[in-house]
């Protein structure tokens, strides 16, 4: 517990925050890959949201970290312009 405390402090939000959403999905991976565990279709859809929430945390920082890199090379090339 003091390791998951100490890691929240010290990585981004959103990044702790998909980490949250993705260890429940690795749980199921090895659930069925390596135990052989039999799944009902309840818990496939409760899973399948779960990769869904995944999905749309992955998307909205691929953009946000698309739109920081753009914006950080936008004020470079204004910086170069300018000397």
């Amino acid at each position: 517990m003091l390791m998951y405390v100490n890691a929240s402090s010290k990585l981004p939000f959103s990044l702790f925050g998909l980490l949250s959403y993705l260890e429940p999905a690795l749980m199921f991976v090895v659930a069925i890959v390596i135990l052989q565990e039999s799944f009902e279709a309840t818990q496939w859809i409760t899973y399948g949201l779960i990769w869904a929430a995944t999905l749309t945390v992955v998307i909205d920082l691929a953009i946000h970290l698309y739109r920081q890199i753009r914006s950080q090379k936008a004020v470079q090339s204004i910086h170069i312009e300018q000397n």
